[in-house]
């Protein structure tokens, strides 16, 4: 093994003590998990950028410690609550979706190790365990509703939150609900796939990493998704706002401006 790679693995297995006083650390185990997800040449800079003692607590929870499950339920009961309650879920539905988590997470099959041990260390576990609860609840919820129950207008409000200069802020008062109602009647038309992805972007604030993983595609490919998105509702917005606002040529293009310019712009602040 390389002296670097072998320097950087004593230090993981230091920084998992430091981090997580309460998980017990197997410095070997540790070293041989964190060189497994960090790839077939691992550089000692990629260790050094692991999450040490989150990757210790998922380890410690593959193996069935006690006290390291302990602390995971904690942190998966906390990060479950906030997510089902940001996206408008009962007390009821948090608790069958961290039952279901947990025994996704926890389970083993025989075949394999429990979920838990695909954590990666590659970034904090708790927007790890956001992302599964979040996937976990959509898909208990999408047979049940018809869409997921987040308002069209909260979308709204989060992509059309940036300051506007005065020319366009002047447009938006004067045009607001015509742009606002054009909005949601665009978001509502869209695929459901769309309006989850929007969703999980905006609302959920999940990253495109974290898209990427839940359904198990590259970054690359979500942010052509989240683009189509994007331009399918932009295109259906102008479509409604010039049926619908009866102006001439260059007034209409101050008003999709203001859309264009708070979609564009949030779209940048978000992704950037």
């Amino acid at each position: 093994m390389d002296d670097d790679v072998a320097a950087a693995l004593a230090r993981l297995c230091e920084r998992a003590r430091r981090e997580r006083p309460a998980v017990p650390v197997d410095d070997d185990a540790l070293a041989q998990h964190a060189r497994r997800h960090a790839g077939e040449a691992p550089r000692a800079d990629t260790i050094d950028a692991l999450c040490a003692g989150d990757l210790a607590l998922a380890l410690a929870c593959a193996g069935g410690d006690g006290a390291a499950l302990a602390v995971l339920d904690g942190e998966l009961a906390r990060v479950a609550t906030l997510a089902v309650r940001g996206l408008r879920g009962s007390d009821a539905e948090r608790d069958e979706t961290l039952q279901e988590v947990r025994a996704k997470l926890l389970v083993g099959d025989g075949a394999r190790a429990p979920r838990i041990a695909d954590y990666a260390g590659r970034g904090d576990l708790a927007r790890w365990l956001k992302a599964t609860v979040v996937r976990t609840y959509l898909n208990r919820v999408r047979g049940v509703r018809r869409e997921v129950a987040v308002d069209d207008a909260l979308v709204f409000e989060r992509l059309m939150a940036p300051e506007l200069e005065p020319e366009l802020a002047f447009l938006k008062r004067r045009y607001g609900a015509e742009i606002k109602a054009a909005v949601g009647e665009a978001l509502a038309e869209l695929p459901d796939a769309q309006k989850v992805l929007l969703r999980h972007r905006f609302v959920d604030e999940l990253t495109v990493d974290e898209i990427a993983g839940l359904h198990r595609v590259h970054r690359a490919t979500v942010h052509r998704w989240l683009a189509d998105a994007r331009d399918r509702l932009r295109a259906r917005i102008e479509e409604l706002l010039r049926a619908r606002l009866g102006l001439d040529t260059a007034d209409l293009d101050s008003v999709l401006r203001v859309v264009a310019s708070q979609l564009d712009v949030s779209l940048v602040r978000v992704l950037g």
